[in-house]
């Protein structure tokens, strides 16, 4: 089905604006409506359908200067503010916050551990899980960042969230199966201490497992949000501008 004159419009306001998609999507849904109304009123006098929209688009379609001064009124007035306080160094500023809020999230987690008494012995296998948390902390905090400051999650922002959801959790359960043969060998060199090796490898190896489920669940439902939103982002756009 070939494009109405209203999307092709719409198709060349889009190439105009250099904005966030969820910003643009917000201009084109109102030059859309305007473009609409205008539209109807024009057929409900007489003037063919074709026509009309032509019309609608010839007195909507914003110029070069007016779609300068759009996207300068639809950036959110949080991305302003930052980026006039800060100046050219913004983006160190943001990824500097994106580490802080990273590193409180981490320190949070051992603390938390470290108040339960889970860290006397822990399994070698907790530092690689911490350290992919810390990327899945950091991935997370910049989508939301994104999200609150430009109303948008970039596609390439999700990336790798399901892959490391799955890492993370593939690398629990091998080293809660590690640790099981480790606690074998263990029991069978010294006897008479299996009650210490099993008290200390269920501490260490449920703990293993809690925080690799947790942070595989997480960095789970964190990509389905984020593939939620760009879908109906998709969506809300494919019936703007029509399929390509």
């Amino acid at each position: 089905m070939s494009p109405t004159p209203i999307q092709l419009s719409l198709r060349r306001v889009d190439a105009g604006l250099s904005l966030p998609m969820g910003q643009r999507l917000r201009i084109l849904r109102e030059l859309s409506a305007d473009m609409q109304d205008l539209a109807a009123e024009f057929r409900a006098q007489g003037m063919p359908p074709v026509e009309a929209d032509l019309q609608a688009v010839s007195r909507v379609e914003p110029d070069a200067q007016s779609l300068h001064s759009l996207v300068g009124v639809h950036r959110s007035l949080l991305r302003r503010t930052i980026e006039a306080a800060w100046g050219p160094n913004f983006q160190r500023v943001e990824r500097g916050g994106l580490l802080v809020g990273t590193a409180f999230l981490l320190c949070s987690c051992l603390g938390i551990l470290v108040w339960l008494q889970l860290l006397s012995d822990p399994s070698p296998f907790l530092l690689p899980v911490f350290a992919l948390g810390a990327v899945l902390f950091w991935k997370v905090l910049r989508l939301g960042y994104r999200l609150i400051v430009d109303g948008d999650i970039p596609e390439k922002g999700t990336q790798g969230l399901l892959a490391l959801s799955g890492l993370m959790l593939g690398l629990g359960f091998a080293g809660a199966i590690v640790d099981f043969y480790n606690l074998t060998q263990l029991l069978q060199g010294s006897p008479g201490s299996e009650r210490e090796y099993v008290v200390s490898f269920l501490l260490n190896g449920g703990t293993l497992l809690t925080l690799s489920v947790l942070f595989s669940l997480s960095a789970a439902m964190a990509w389905y949000a984020a593939a939620t939103w760009q879908d109906l982002i998709r969506t809300v756009r494919t019936d703007l501008l029509g399929s390509a």
